[in-house]
């Protein structure tokens, strides 16, 4: 197959606002002049800058932003928050539950507020609050909001035998949930409001407002870091009392935090609060069913107007929820086998062989990266939204493997499925040190001006899983039909949108948001940003996936291909991997599957010259 000549592209619509164009420069060295002037290059037929459809505040208020990251401050404003005595007045206490903590054991900020409830003899009522502005501008899949309902319709029950309600109301507009919120506390003659910190950038800012606001209203808010191992801005380097901005540093470090890791009993005589797990919550006196009755009978939606989930049947089968569901699926990847036949399989269905010797975990380090079956632990959905958390998924790994000694190393299962966990860590604070990369920035400023292709019609493909290339487009047919998708793909398909169809990473970005049941902000930015080459500690610009040599490594058989492109079904490795190289004319027509939209050399020669560019080098 020859080169496919580039074709000419839309240019940027009329009428879209080119934040950059406004902004200072972003390298010190350049004028204001000369940053306009490299932006007026940029605005051509076929190529778009980075600022122009994408969501992306601009670079002086991204830089502005990480000079003074909102959760520094909303820790200054919970340390100076006003303090509250409890008298005969207050009536009960108050949880807000977010949407990254649905679970109500080793819920830090809910066992504070359990804890309160008991002191004073006064039940603890909980409230989840639905915000369909924050979901578009965050861009919730409705998979993620209907797996979200389900587990709430699931805490329900589980919280009426504890004598707990969980109250849920719908704000129309979300510049109003903290004064809504706190409305519901007076009105329920509670003077706390308990919580666990979310750490993206709008979430930081409303919890500012509700603090604010609670310290005029006589309220006092707790929120409690519970999302991280480790909270943010605790792994400090020794040399500039800064986080570490790449993964290895940050791991050494952790180490250092953890007083190296060597043993169980160590850490926790030195701070046993990073892996303490907190109990479940303590349940109500049943006189608080007759005092809250109201609360009570709430019912719960089932859907949420705006973000209807088409496919719900198929959702609930595929990622069910229950008091014990994240629990068990965590139990099944440490004690069973790889199902052979579970590629698109409830991580809970039929055909599961327990074999410790042989676990999905203990064969984690070798089998992590093959497609096909059920290798991986599938505990994504449950974790990114809380319903077990980061230290529970830790501290079972390990104690599985031996009990005290802690394992990190990448020659184990238990070690790397644990690093894993660490990168979760890693990711959140990052995001946490540097909020200017949620606010559509890439985290290495130099690559603020790559030349990105706008061209819809490769979008589309890429998404609909139709470029011509097998193992991308099974991968992307997986995340449109499952809501999931395997690790080792999700950096397939980036690399492929970014460096072969040099499409701007936050498309990507913002298309995983939209489809996966599992999306959190920390590690989905993370991830697009490796594979871009744009983040900490990203693959060089230089490293471009080829198409073939991932599927080599990750399908050698076709397994993974033929599951989800029945049309390739009748081919066979190698030819499978790029059927338009390797069958006739004839035999490739009837097959009803796309050729290649852009020829992978020549994709690597246009993305290497593009980033050179944006370096300088070139």
């Amino acid at each position: 197959m020859g080169n496919i000549k580039r074709e000419p592209s839309s240019p940027t619509p009329a009428g879209t606002k080119r934040t950059a164009s406004r902004s200072p420069s972003p390298h010190l060295h350049e004028s204001k002049r000369q940053t306009q002037e490299k932006i007026k290059k940029q605005e051509n037929p076929g190529v778009y800058p980075s600022y122009g459809r994408i969501k992306a505040c601009s670079i002086r208020k991204a830089d502005e932003m990480d000079e003074n990251p909102p959760v520094l401050r909303l820790n200054g404003a919970l340390e100076n928050r006003r303090k509250v005595e409890h008298d005969e007045d207050e009536k009960c206490v108050v949880f807000w539950m977010r949407m990254h903590d649905l679970r109500i054991v080793d819920s830090r900020g809910l066992s504070f507020a359990s804890d309160y409830a008991a002191r004073y003899g006064i039940p603890v009522i909980i409230l989840h609050v639905f915000s369909p502005e924050d979901y578009a501008a965050h861009d919730r899949s409705a998979r993620r909001i209907d797996l979200i309902l389900r587990k709430l319709h699931s805490l329900q029950e589980e919280l009426d035998e504890l004598n707990i309600p969980l109250y849920t109301f719908k704000a129309e507009k979300r510049r109003e949930i903290p004064q809504l919120v706190l409305d519901f506390v007076k009105n329920n003659n509670a003077k706390h409001l308990f919580g666990n910190i979310e750490y993206e950038i709008d979430e930081l800012f409303r919890d500012l407002q509700v603090i604010n606001l609670a310290n005029e209203q006589s309220i006092e808010v707790r929120l409690e870091h519970d999302n991280m191992i480790v909270p943010p801005f605790k792994v400090l380097t020794k040399t500039t009392n800064k986080p570490p901005m790449t993964y290895t540093a940050y791991l050494k470090k952790l180490y250092n935090s953890f007083h190296n890791l060597k043993s169980w009993e160590k850490m926790v005589l030195d701070d046993p609060s990073y892996r303490d797990e907190t109990g479940r919550v303590e349940a109500n006196d049943k006189s608080a069913r007759e005092q809250y009755k109201v609360l009570f009978g709430k019912e719960i939606p089932n859907e949420i107007e705006g973000f209807e989930c088409h496919d719900k049947v198929k959702m609930k089968d595929l990622w069910p929820v229950g008091p014990k569901t994240a629990d068990e699926i965590l139990e099944r990847f440490l004690h069973t086998k790889n199902r052979k036949d579970a590629t698109e399989a409830n991580p809970l269905g039929e055909g599961a062989e327990e074999d410790v010797e042989n676990s999905r975990i203990k064969e984690y380090a070798n089998g992590r990266n093959i497609t096909t079956g059920e290798t991986t632990s599938k505990i994504s959905p449950y974790l990114a939204s809380g319903q077990i958390s980061t230290r529970q998924c830790f501290n079972r790994a390990q104690k599985f493997k031996n009990g005290y000694k802690i394992d990190l190393t990448r020659d184990t299962g238990v070690g790397m499925w644990s690093e894993e966990i660490v990168w979760k860590d890693f990711y959140q604070n990052v995001l946490c040190v540097n909020p200017r990369i949620s606010m559509g920035h890439p985290f290495l400023k130099k690559y603020r001006f790559i030349e990105w292709e706008y061209n819809d019609d490769h979008l589309e493909a890429w998404h609909k899983g139709k470029t011509g290339w097998p193992i991308v487009d099974a991968a992307m047919r997986q995340l449109i039909s499952t809501g999931w998708m395997h690790n080792r793909m999700r950096m397939t398909v980036a690399s492929y949108l970014c460096k072969d169809l040099m499409i701007d990473w936050r498309e990507g970005e913002r298309v995983f948001a939209r489809e996966l049941i599992d999306h959190d902000l920390g590690s989905n930015n993370g991830g697009w940003q490796w594979s871009a080459g744009t983040g900490t500690d990203a693959q060089p610009y230089f490293r471009i996936f080829n198409p073939i040599s991932q599927s080599n490594k990750a399908d050698p058989t076709g397994e993974y291909i033929h599951h989800w492109l029945p049309e390739l079904r009748s081919i066979q490795p190698p030819a499978l991997f790029e059927p338009a190289k390797h069958l006739s004319k004839n035999e490739f027509q009837k097959l009803n599957y796309p050729k290649p939209i852009v020829d992978h050399k020549f994709a690597r020669d246009r993305a290497l010259s593009r980033y050179k560019k944006a370096l300088g080098k070139e």
